[in-house]
């Protein structure tokens, strides 16, 4: 295999719950808990292999949910500066740090 071909793969597999990173995932890492839980109720709920779509899927819920509690309204603006407030929220596709100049939350 190709060292291209072999990037590909580590690359999009380190962005699927049921895949090679996942599977290799040190114990003590922060997502390793929520990769499994995740991968278990996915497969469970719809009968099918856990996709990266939706983890992103359940991340964007997960930063709005906790956005919200953090805010305590559902004010528009409340809710965008506690959403760049969140730091450290284990999601499936990393861990996010948000900041206004970052608000993409991957650092």
């Amino acid at each position: 295999m190709s060292s291209r071909r072999a990037w590909r793969r580590k690359a999009s597999c380190s962005q699927q719950a049921g895949c090679w990173w996942w599977r290799n995932c040190p114990t003590v890492h922060p997502q390793k808990k929520l990769l499994a839980t995740y991968k278990k109720d996915y497969e469970t709920t719809y009968k099918e292999d856990v996709s990266t779509f939706g983890g992103h899927a359940y991340d964007a819920i997960l930063i709005v949910t906790e956005a919200l509690k953090k805010a305590g309204t559902t004010d528009r603006a409340k809710v965008r500066d506690a959403i760049e407030g969140l730091h450290g929220l284990v999601g499936t596709a990393g861990i996010y740090n948000f900041s206004p100049p970052t608000t993409r939350g991957w650092t």
